[in-house]
């Protein structure tokens, strides 16, 4: 009892003499009352906690963290999401953000189930009896839940790639080309890479999809009524359209690269489309007189067409020999690696084997595009996938007349996979 008062004594004689000392920097400290309160607001969490132990944050992730909270872009959230998803303190920025794609939150609590939450299975067996039952339930609940991407992915291509080089290249000489290909062999994907690598600003980038009433009035320009507010009469005016603007801005600005995509470029009447322009695409210098305005009209060089365009729609028209004449033309097939590519980060390595062999054993009997796999994950998918979009497909295409080829495929993809019915 005596040595602990001796050490209460001594140590607060110690305190005052440290107030002291404190308070001819901080004056107010002299009272021990107001020092004891600034150690209380120091130390406990519910006040400030600033004396408690700081976590640090790298400065990387800090700047994520900002721009996950701030961002209305479902598409940088994807990104932020692909660079920082062993990060919980961005993961939960994102998943926390209006604007977050659904397939994001599945994938994460996925990623947390097989990664994380088996490493603590010999710790919490002992403690839930069940535990394997509990995480195999949650498997399930998990592929019941599996939400389609809603943005479309960020385009990334190789230039490294021959084939991509090649492409990349024929563009910059020729400023015109078309891909085509059977469905979802990634066309228009590689058109918005490829865009990009030749503008380098997505504002200097224009997107539009062709449709069989898509007209030269949609296109180029047109003539449209106008109502005065104040006097209810109806005048007519001349309206630029997507194409001559696009022009005029690339006119504009003759260092920097624009591009227009064109999607679905067969399904419209291109000739009703195009017009007068047909010629100035061929030689960029001559000059036509547009329709409507009779302007004296120039496609800038600095101004590069991607179209794209699917073989196998039958509703499409066939493009004449004068529209071939006038771009380059760059087939894009189904193909395995980029499969293999698609399926990596989601799939399990035996059942990506069986996906692969399968697919080749059906581009024998029809053109399977591998986009179509893009939301993949477990068998499961691949059973949905086959009864709510390749069996539809592959009877449209081949019809009564050849159905034994559809039933050869069905054979291929249910074996091969192992599905049950």
């Amino acid at each position: 009892m005596s040595t602990l008062l001796e050490d209460y004594i001594d140590n607060n004689s110690k305190l005052k003499q440290f107030l002291k000392e404190l308070s001819k920097e901080v004056p107010d400290f002299e009272k021990f009352d107001i020092f004891d309160m600034f150690c209380h607001w120091m130390c406990d969490k519910n006040l400030g906690g600033y004396a408690r132990k700081v976590v640090y944050v790298p400065h990387e992730e800090r700047e994520a963290i900002s721009l996950a909270q701030t961002t209305d872009d479902p598409k940088v959230l994807e990104e932020l999401y692909k660079q920082h998803k062993e990060k919980p303190r961005v993961v939960k920025v994102i998943v926390n953000n209006p604007y977050c794609p659904s397939n994001i939150k599945r994938n994460y609590l996925d990623y947390v189930l097989n990664n994380y939450l088996r490493a603590y299975e010999s710790r919490l067996k002992g403690l839930i009896t069940d535990w394997d039952d509990l995480l195999d339930a949650m498997n399930i609940c998990l592929e019941v839940w599996n939400p389609p991407s809603e943005v479309a992915p960020i385009p990334e291509i190789d230039l490294e790639d021959p084939r991509m080089k090649e492409i990349f290249e024929s563009i910059q000489n020729y400023k015109q080309i078309i891909l085509y290909g059977p469905p979802g062999t990634s066309k228009t994907y590689y058109a918005k890479g490829l865009a990009f690598a030749i503008a380098n600003d997505q504002n200097n980038i224009e997107f539009v999809q062709f449709h069989p009433s898509y007209s030269y009035e949609d296109f180029v320009e047109g003539i449209f009524p106008e109502v005065n507010k104040e006097t209810g009469q109806i005048t007519f005016k001349i309206e630029d359209k997507i194409f001559k603007k696009l022009c005029k801005e690339a006119e504009s600005n003759p260092d920097k690269n624009y591009v227009l995509i064109i999607d679905e470029i067969n399904r419209a009447d291109l000739s009703k489309v195009f017009g007068e322009i047909f010629s100035a695409l061929e030689y960029r210098k001559e000059v036509v007189k547009l329709l409507y305005s009779r302007e004296s009209f120039t496609i800038p060089i600095n101004l590069y067409i991607i179209g794209t365009m699917n073989t196998l729609d039958k509703s499409t028209v066939d493009i004449d020999f004068a529209l071939m004449r006038r771009f380059k033309f760059f087939e894009v097939g189904p193909d395995t690696k980029v499969l293999r590519k698609i399926l990596k980060n989601e799939v399990e390595n035996d059942l990506i084997e069986k996906i692969i062999e399968v697919f080749e054993k059906i581009q024998e009997l029809y053109p399977l595009g591998h986009a179509y796999f893009k939301d993949v994950k477990s068998k499961q998918d691949l059973k949905l996938l086959w009864e709510h979009q390749l069996s539809f497909l592959l009877k449209e295409y081949f019809t009564d007349l050849k159905k034994d080829v559809y039933e050869r495929i069905r054979e291929i993809y249910w074996e091969g996979l192992e599905l049950e019915d």
